[in-house]
């Protein structure tokens, strides 16, 4: 298993969850939990659209999948919403909605035969027989023994008894569903949820709490048994968006206003779904499987087609994932949209990527979500921890794994997370469980592949290696945690990382990287070699055999071939001491063809039965296991053919992909490590010039010159030809290095990396907003902060003030305001904009600020120059002044803003397509928006003055508070290591200054491969 087994404790039910949540587009949800992701979705989806969504939900526990899959088929019938409400998240049921819970799991047991296969699919017969298992439960539970009912009864009774001795005082977690309002919030919600544990239902009235006195059997039943294993956070309040409700009833909301704005929202929500499964515009799949196992199987079936994956559904259970053909013959398998939920918190950051990211679809329309709650322990960088749980440079690993951050590259981000800095400052930095919720958002990298030096990337990994294990031997975890010990030894029996999940990781880079049989061979010894000379884990040599077997089928003769899968044999013997990290454990009994389940399983009397895979040979063969070797020029071993005598199926490694510019094709980035081989230092490429223009003008001694357009893009100029070059993080041009061949026509560059270092929308009434400014004034990072003070020049941060006070005054005067943009060094003006209303952004937490532009240039200031006179003359202006340079992000911002509220299709001839780039231009008096936009969705411009003379120009958009990024880059640098054994090094190379060395050792065991690299330059 990628994971390792943990002997399981505490098994907790999640039925409600306990986390605040113009092309077909397919998603795939990793511990999908209940469907409040796919219902909002749908309920996002503008009212017009005619694509179709399609999600895949994966879940381990079948009563989730039981529960939503009954939810949904209750909206497709059309029956009662409020039945539906109580049946989904009452403890206790009144009989009404008691009968139609019975009603219902009755007619869904001839599934098969019902109507509801069209949207609602089961993936697999294993999916199908346990959720037809919780449906039957559900169905007969008030119909058994009156003594079996009673001891059901009274063991839910007593644990939520248990609970609530504990549930005193004020509660936070459902309170971040109020966002920015959090703290106004905590008081009434604590109530809330006090009073649903206490009740088991969200009714107010006495009379109605006193009816509903029948256990709801959908929050009984889970994949352990009959027991109460609801997770004691649970709460009905908390999957709702509470913002709208708490901000438009001026933070102090009623009980009464709580729970008929949350039932409110999910009657919108579920009408949603009802229209999009009549208008056949969604689908959703259902598989039974933890996370990694669940993709994996897709892998398989993807790649190989296999169906019979052999691939456990999960821990401590010993069905495997068989897929069904036919089912998937129509399923995604790579996805646009790939949401993982906390998974991070319980499988780690590094398995939760490998498996997610290989169905994450390449083009650049493909996201992927990462989220957490828990962080490692509380100090002033928890909010940055979220980084640190790479083990290595944020920037490396996003190469390595093809992504890329979308808020560390562009150093701010959209969704809201003061409320989240507040509350750990209040309240988890003293709490024993520490919190602090954290979404990111990962797109693919631009660039593609990336050419990486091996003996650097061998490097590296083990530094991760390195990082990931250390804390096996007891010395180095005592000197990382002295501080708080015995918080770390609280968590210290909880580790994510095996030698198996490492080698998975090692694979997945190896074909990201799309290096070589040669070359991956170079950076597994490069590896090896280091493993074999560290000796600062003790507790690594006993897990040497572990991770030697693991690397074996990516080293040597076979590496990337399909190898049989591996035989196994039940085996008694002597015994002897040995470890195991790579374990797979269920109760049954084995059998000449597998184990023989035991459905019981805990509860059962069938033994344990545990496997993992052994390496045989070793002793004999080496760790290499080579049966024979033999010299080259030994002529009795070896005979030299022109080719290979039978075609081979390894992994073959793609020709290196090139792209065409107007001055030549240019070649794969080269990325290249600073000497500690922990930190990305430069990219570099090569432009082969093959224009008979650009041939002419390089040969003739042509002006060539290297700048930077945008963070990651730098322009390339060869006498009056320019090719535009991307890299996959932010750069600067300036410190450029250009080598130019004007005879064997190439150009080559290196740039520094630069040193990074630090939906559907709700209306708002006219309350009161007092808590507006704080929200948006705790957008400014300390940096930006100690720069507005100082009175510096920083074009992110005169952007945030200028969003700052548009929203605020649009918050404390009534909206449809007119904004003049102004530049204060010409006092020229090139921008209008119309401020139509405030709006809640739910599920970025934070708010947006609907208006329409009017980007001008001469010519437009001439056609429209009457009714602007009228405007001026007629309206309130707003004159807002912008600091220099800041019109040109401006210019830059327009076009996000107006791209992300837009229903309207891009034509053919757009101007961004004929210009080949994204805005039109920065220049002051040009308009930097297409034409395709204008007049769209400009209704409520006709309340302004001239609107009506204005629409057909104008453009609709949408102003997003650049709020502050937490996930910065890992500053931390290793200490100066031996580049032999990673030890801390004392001795430089004297005349390279590069390679460092612990002592004579290790520099005499280096020299030849040292000399090679670094002292040919000096003619040695």
């Amino acid at each position: 298993m990628a994971h390792p087994l943990y002997w399981p404790g505490k098994h907790y039910f999640y039925p409600i969850g306990k986390h605040i949540c113009h092309k077909d587009i397919s998603l795939l949800l990793l511990g999908c939990g209940d469907p409040r992701n796919v219902l909002f979705t749908l309920f996002c989806e503008h009212k017009n659209t005619t694509r179709k969504l399609d999600f895949t939900c994966i879940d381990v526990e079948p009563a989730v999948l039981a529960r939503n899959i009954l939810l949904f088929s209750l909206v497709i019938d059309n029956k009662p919403m409020d039945h539906i409400f109580d049946i989904f998240f009452h403890f206790y049921l009144e009989k009404a909605s008691l009968d139609l819970l019975v009603s219902q799991c009755s007619s869904l047991l001839t599934w098969r035969t019902s109507k509801y296969g069209a949207t609602l699919r089961i993936c697999n017969e294993h999916t199908l027989s346990e959720i037809r298992k919780k449906w039957q439960d559900y169905a007969v539970m008030h119909t058994l023994p009156k003594s079996k009912l009673q001891s059901i009864s009274t063991g839910f009774k007593s644990t939520v008894a248990d609970y609530q001795k504990d549930n005193k005082g004020s509660y936070w977690h459902t309170s971040r569903s109020a966002g920015p309002l959090m703290m106004y919030a905590i008081g009434i919600l604590s109530e809330c949820y006090q009073d649903f544990w206490k009740h088991g239902t969200t009714f107010i009235s006495a009379s109605r709490q006193s009816t509903a006195n029948l256990l709801n059997p959908t929050f009984v039943y889970t994949q352990v048994g009959t027991q109460c294993d609801v997770h004691y956070g649970t709460d009905p309040v908390m999957p709702f968006h509470l913002a709208p409700i708490f901000g438009n009833n001026g933070v102090k909301p009623s009980r009464s206003d709580i729970v008929k704005g949350i039932r409110d929202q999910f009657h919108n929500w579920c009408n949603a779904f009802r229209g999009s499964y009549e208008h056949n515009q969604c689908i959703i799949r259902v598989l039974i499987a933890d996370a990694i196992s669940g993709t994996r199987a897709i892998q398989k079936y993807r790649d190989l087609g296999l169906l019979k994956t052999r691939i456990p559904v999960c821990p401590w259970q010993t069905s495997t994932i068989i897929l069904d053909r036919e089912e998937l013959r129509t399923a995604p398998t790579v996805f646009d949209v790939i949401d993982t939920s906390n998974l991070d918190d319980h499988l780690g950051l590094l398995n939760v990527l490998v498996a997610a990211v290989p169905l994450l679809t390449v083009s650049g329309d493909g996201v992927l979500y990462l989220e957490s709650l828990l962080t490692s322990q509380a100090n002033d960088e928890t909010p940055m921890d979220f980084a640190k749980r790479f083990h290595a440079d944020l920037s490396v690993m996003s190469v390595l794994f093809g992504l890329c951050p979308v808020d560390f590259v562009t150093g701010y981000s959209s969704r809201g997370n003061v409320h989240e800095l507040v509350a750990y400052e209040l309240i988890h930095r003293q709490a024993e469980s520490i919190q602090f919720h954290q979404v990111t958002t990962w797109k693919i990298l631009c660039s593609g592949p990336l050419v990486i030096d091996p003996w650097q990337l061998g490097t590296f990994l083990y530094d991760l290696y390195h990082s990931l294990f250390e804390e096996e031997d007891a010395l180095t975890f005592w000197k990382k945690h002295g501080v708080n010990p015995l918080q770390a030894i609280r968590k210290s029996g909880i580790a994510h990382y095996s030698r198996e999940s490492f080698v998975l990781l090692l694979q997945f880079i190896w074909h990201r990287l799309q290096l070589s049989q040669e070359e991956w061979m170079a950076v597994v010894d490069r590896f090896m070699d280091i493993q074999m000379a560290d000796s600062s884990m003790k507790m690594d040599n006993c897990q040497i055999s572990r991770l030697l077997r693991a690397i074996a089928p990516l080293w040597g003769l076979l590496s990337g071939y399909l190898i049989p899968p591996s035989l196994e044999a039940g085996m008694r013997g002597p015994r002897m001491h040995n470890l195991f990290c790579s374990l797979h454990a269920a109760f049954g009994t084995i059998t000449a063809t597998g184990t023989s389940a035991n459905p019981t399983g805990f509860h059962g009397s069938r033994p344990l039965i545990v496997s993992s895979n052994v390496m045989l040979y070793m002793s004999i063969l080496g760790p290499h296991l080579e049966i024979h070797s033999a010299p080259l020029l030994d002529r009795e071993s070896v005979i030299v053919i022109p080719e290979q005598p039978f075609p081979g199926q390894g992994f073959v490694k793609e020709s290196p992909t090139t792209c065409m510019g107007s001055i030549g094709s240019q070649t794969l980035l080269n990325a290249t490590f600073n000497e500690e081989s922990d930190l990305l230092e430069t990219f570099s490429t090569k432009i082969m010039v093959d224009t008979d223009l650009a041939k002419s003008a390089l040969q003739s001694g042509g002006e060539v010159k290297l700048t930077q357009l945008s963070f990651n893009t730098a322009q390339l100029s060869l006498g009056t030809m320019t090719q535009a070059i991307s890299f996959p993080f932010p750069i600067t041009a300036a410190k450029n290095k250009l080598r130019i061949a004007r005879k064997s026509l190439w150009i080559e560059l290196d740039v520094n990396v630069f040193p990074v270092a630090f939906p559907q929308l709700f209306p708002w009434s006219a309350q009161e907003k007092y808590w507006i400014d704080p929200h948006l004034a705790a957008s400014f990072s300390k940096r930006e902060s100690k720069a507005r003070k100082k009175k510096q020049t920083d074009a992110l941060m005169f952007v945030k003030d200028t969003i700052h006070a548009i929203m605020v005054q649009a918050a404390a005067v009534h909206p449809n305001m007119f904004l003049h943009f102004v530049t204060k060094a010409t006092n020229n003006c090139d921008t209008l904009v119309f401020v139509d209303q405030l709006r809640y952004d739910l599920s970025s937490h934070t708010i947006v600020c609907d208006g329409y532009v009017l980007p001008m240039n001469h010519k437009r200031l001439d056609e429209i120059e009457p009714h602007f006179a009228k405007l001026v003359f007629n309206s309130r202006i707003v004159n807002v002044l912008l600091e220099p340079g800041e019109m040109t992000s401006w210019k830059q911002l327009l076009v996000v803003f107006a791209e992300r509220c837009r229903n309207w299709k891009h034509l053919a001839s757009c101007e961004y397509n004929i210009a080949g780039q994204v805005p039109l231009t920065t220049r002051v008096e040009a308009i930097p928006l297409c034409s395709c936009g204008e007049g769209q969705d400009v209704q409520t411009l006709l309340m302004f003055p001239c609107g009506n003379q204005l629409q057909n120009i104008a453009q609709e958009l949408q102003f997003l508070h650049c709020l502050q990024c937490l996930i910065w880059r890992v500053l931390e640098r290793l200490n100066q290591s031996c580049c032999v054994c990673r030890a801390k090094a004392n001795k430089t190379c004297p005349e390279c200054k590069k390679d460092r060395y612990c002592g004579q050792g290790c520099q005499k065991k280096d020299w030849k491969r040292h000399k090679l690299a670094n002292h040919n330059i000096f003619g040695n």
